[in-house]
């Protein structure tokens, strides 16, 4: 009986390989796989640091703190008081960079991994 489980499952890995051997010499043929699931676009726009300040002040300046908000790290906040919290730092930061006179969006990186050299320049 164990000598027949055996032979069995040699054939069907057999049949399995050269089956797998065969498909892979049709032109044009695939082996089967699971499709790829596309990447989720980033709805805020946080593509580079400069996009992602941009984003955050357009928000702000339509009123829109709860979307603001979005653009913040809000881990450290009970999940209860996020809504009301965040509405509230993202007004105070946009204050804040309204209140810097030498504050530029233009001088954010406009590169996906931001700048690597800070502070060499």
């Amino acid at each position: 009986m164990i000598l027949h489980v055996k032979r069995i499952s040699t054939l069907c890995f057999l049949v399995f390989s050269v089956a797998t051997a065969l498909v892979s010499q049709v032109p044009g043929a695939q082996p089967a796989t699971p499709a790829a699931t596309p990447p989720r676009a980033d709805t805020l726009n946080r593509s580079t640091p400069r996009d992602t300040v941009s984003s955050f002040l357009q928000a702000c300046r339509a009123g829109n703190y709860l979307r603001a908000s979005d653009y913040l790290d809000l881990r450290h906040v009970p999940s209860r008081d996020r809504r009301r919290t965040g509405m509230e730092l993202a007004l105070q930061l946009e204050e804040v960079l309204n209140r810097n006179p030498d504050f530029d969006v233009a001088i954010l990186s406009g590169h996906i991994a931001g700048r690597q050299n800070v502070g060499q320049e």
